[in-house]
Parts: structure tokens; C-alpha cells; sequence
């Protein structure tokens, strides 16, 4: 992960097996991303608890320093999304019957990813996933 030049970004969701990650290197992989996208209780195996800014907030200042943002999901509760400028949104979700909700935070991510692939502004980005 180190050897991955600077001026390219990485985007990295952790999984809900993140407790499987030895530390070290998900301390490494952190440290380099640019966007963390987790759903809360990603987010709180990092960060520890904590209402959801209070987490987002932790997250970049202690684990994701060079990071742009984070993403952090809550279902059909939306998501929060911190900058690094400290400014923070969160965005309403909605409801739906689904079927399997494996892969959900994945079409999430890709789909916030593409938009600001776009030129699209981060909040709109989270609106748009």
C-alpha cells in the first residue's frame, strides 16, 4: 500500500469481517486511504462508539489523516459523510423491501466514487449513491 503513488486515490471499505484485519496493517491501509466508506459498525470497530459525527470525526483525525472523507452508512437511515474541513452532512435514506442486502455497501460506494469521478461535489456524491 505504500508503494501506491500519492496522487492516486484509494478508496477502501473494510468489510463487515474487519475484525479479522490484524491491526497493523489496517492501521497501514488507513493511513493511506483517500474516502473510508463503512457502515456503523465498521466504523465503530475503528473508532470505538459514539454518535455517528463523533465517530466520523475520529475516524479522520486518528486513523485516516490524509483522507479527503468518510462515508458511514446506516441503511435505510442514510449515510454521514465528514471532510476533512470538518464540514458534515448526513443524507436521508429510504426504505425498501429488499431481497439480500449483500453487496448494498458496495453499489454504495461505487456509485458515490462515479459521481465524484464526475466532477460532482461529495455531499451531491452521497445523494446520488
Amino acid at each position: 500500500i505504500e508503494a501506491l503513488p500519492a496522487n492516486i486515490p484509494f478508496v477502501f471499505d473494510p468489510t463487515p469481517v474487519i475484525s479479522d484485519i490484524p491491526r497493523s496493517i489496517l492501521s497501514r491501509v488507513l493511513a493511506r486511504t483517500t474516502w473510508l466508506s463503512c457502515n456503523t459498525m465498521e466504523a465503530a470497530e475503528i473508532a470505538g462508539l459514539g454518535n455517528v459525527e463523533a465517530v466520523a470525526a475520529r475516524l479522520l483525525v486518528d486513523h485516516c489523516p490524509r483522507a479527503a472523507g468518510v462515508v458511514i452508512r446506516a441503511g435505510a437511515k442514510g449515510c454521514h459523510i465528514r471532510l476533512a474541513d470538518g464540514s458534515a452532512q448526513t443524507i436521508a435514506g429510504f426504505k425498501v423491501n429488499a431481497v439480500d442486502t449483500n453487496g448494498a455497501g458496495d453499489t454504495h460506494i461505487g456509485a458515490f466514487v462515479s459521481a465524484l469521478a464526475h466532477g460532482i461535489s461529495p455531499f451531491e456524491a452521497a445523494r446520488y449513491a
